[in-house]
Order: C-alpha cells, then structure tokens, then sequence
C-alpha cells in the first residue's frame, strides 16, 4: 500500500512537471512562436485571420464610405450597420493580425495602441514603468499574469484529456 501511494504521489509530480513544461509550449503557441515545422501552419492560420480580417475591415470602410458621402447625420441603421462590421472586425483581432492565434494579437494590438496614443513602446519602457506603479497597481497586474498562468496551464493539462480512447483519438 505504502509502493502505490508513493508511486501515485511521484506520478502525480511527473505529470504536474509535465504540464509545466506543456504550459511553455502552450503559451508560446499562444503568443504566434511557433516552432520548427509548425511555422507554416501558423503562418497559414495567421494569413486566414488577416484576409478575414481585411473583408471585415473593408465591409465597415464601405459603410463608413457610403455614410460620409452623404454628409448627414448618421441614421439608426447606419450607426447599427457600422457596429455590427466593427463587432465583426474585432471579433478576429483588434489590429490587423499578425499571428495565428487571437491572444498573440490581442497582446500586439494593446502595444500598437499605447504606442499611437502615447508614443511609449512597452517592450522598452515596461521596466521602468514597473518601478513607478503604485502597489495596487502591481497587484492588479500579478493577479492578471496569475490568471493568464493559471490559463496556460489548463490549457496544457487539458490537451492530452481531449484524446480519449473511447472518443476514438478525436477531440471531444
């Protein structure tokens, strides 16, 4: 009894350390770096989020084109149109995407928009800005990085679950 209890508690350790490890990968796949011979699918995924994202942009353009040339002031419809094609857009990513997965952008689009609106690039300034924040500032952010952790590991403990035996190796 004292053998299974101590082989189920090294078990269990092995596959925490395992998700771990899975985690990394999870959060790099995530965030567009993918590696090796994955590349081209990423970049195959990427490229289908940027031509979705480009006719979603273009349906709101023509919207917005067609409201200006009339040069009154926009109609219920107009303003419902123009929302629905903004939802549509943003719904793919917030920028023109760049990366085969949404987080990757999503991340992308709050550094584009800091930068037009501020002019402060983060990759640079995140340092220093660390140093300024007040503490309840910081909490919020750990507290964000904790959930987006506690996210990333999930997602790594729950991809090889998705394969059962009984599901036939398809994904449930």
């Amino acid at each position: 009894m004292v053998l299974a209890a101590a082989a189920t508690v090294i078990a269990s350790a092995g596959l925490g350390l395992a998700a771990q490890a899975l985690g990394g990968v999870v959060e790099r796949c995530w965030a567009g770096d993918w590696p090796g011979p994955a590349r081209v699918p990423g970049r195959l995924l990427a490229e289908r989020r940027r031509r979705r994202w480009r006719a979603a942009e273009d349906a709101y353009a023509r919207v917005e084109a067609r409201a200006v040339e009339l040069g009154a002031p926009l109609d219920p419809g107009t303003t419902a149109d123009l929302a629905r094609h903004a939802a549509a857009r943003n719904r793919i990513s917030l920028e023109e995407p760049v990366h085969p997965c949404w987080i990757g952008d999503r991340v992308r689009a709050l550094d584009l928009r800091i930068h037009r609106a501020y002019r402060l690039d983060l990759d640079s300034a995140w340092s220093r800005l660390w140093l300024v924040l007040s503490g309840d500032t910081r909490t919020e952010l750990r507290g964000a990085r904790d959930v987006y952790d506690a996210a990333v590991r999930l997602a790594a403990w729950s991809g090889p679950t998705c394969w059962s035996p009984s599901g036939g190796g398809r994904p449930r």
